[in-house]
């Protein structure tokens, strides 16, 4: 009976280390993720604070699905300097017979006026400056 009782306290014991060792993983686990949600969200935050500077601008209009007003937009562009922006999330995939690499992405193409630092390098070469011009027109895109 002595013999069975220790068994069962060195399994029990080894059961504890076991389910210790979870707990402090688990534990690490979720402190790294609140650090990265924190981190997350304090940024986002700041972005949405400094629009404006990073912008380049004193006002942003979000039109979202909306067609904007076509004399606001005239009254704007009379007063001052107008930059179009438009944002969108789309499918990519880098074969059109394997589905499996495809990802969601978020694209966005600026026109001309936009405060771009550095080089855009495109493939091919001119789609940055025809997307720019079919933008300009108001003429639909097609990839």
């Amino acid at each position: 009976m002595i013999n069975q009782f220790s068994y069962a306290l060195r399994d029990l014991s080894r059961s504890y280390k076991k389910l210790f060792s979870i707990i402090i993983t688990l534990f690490i686990s979720l402190f790294i993720l609140s650090l990265i949600i924190n981190l997350e969200s304090g940024l986002k935050k700041e972005l949405q604070n400094n629009a404006k500077v990073l912008l380049g601008g004193d006002f942003e209009v979000d039109t979202r699905t909306k067609q904007i007003d076509q004399n606001f937009l005239n009254e704007l562009k009379d007063k001052s300097t107008v930059s179009s922006t438009i944002e969108f999330s789309t499918m990519l995939t880098g074969s059109l017979t394997d589905d499996t690499n495809a990802f969601f992405i978020r694209l966005k193409a600026v026109d001309d006026q936009y405060p771009l630092y550095g080089k855009v390098f495109s493939k091919p070469e001119n789609a940055m400056q025809r997307l720019q011009r079919k933008l300009l027109l108001n003429e639909p895109v097609h990839f």
